[in-house]
């Protein structure tokens, strides 16, 4: 597996990549949402996404990178939003969009 350094005040914790679900920027601080817990950081979220583009995350909004592979659902209405394994719904931002409905298609296997 791969995992990312995610310094938190004096540790460094080591986080295997497939277990993030999302980050969101919060001010000048990111927030890592994993399947077991979150780490608050002082890094941009624009870092993780440099860090992250190349292992299946994209960036939906402003605020919001995701892991393709914990997307739940893709609501259309409203604007769009995204539902992670989590639960956390996304806003999906209209200049985003066709991207990620571009990257969600190459997991998709759908009926003839």
């Amino acid at each position: 597996p791969m995992f990312v350094a995610v310094p938190t005040g004096s540790m460094i914790d080591y986080v295997e990549i497939d277990q993030i679900i999302r980050v969101e920027a919060d001010n000048r601080y990111s927030i890592i949402y994993t399947v077991e817990k979150k780490f608050i950081i002082s890094k941009s979220i624009g870092e993780y996404e440099s860090l992250l583009k190349a292992h299946n995350f994209l960036r939906v909004h402003n605020s919001h990178l995701i892991n393709l592979k914990k997307v739940s659902s893709y609501n259309k209405k409203d604007g769009g939003y995204i539902t992670t394994s989590d639960n956390a719904q996304i806003p999906l931002s209209r200049t985003h969009r066709a991207a990620f409905v571009k990257e969600m298609e190459k997991y998709l296997i759908l009926p003839d």
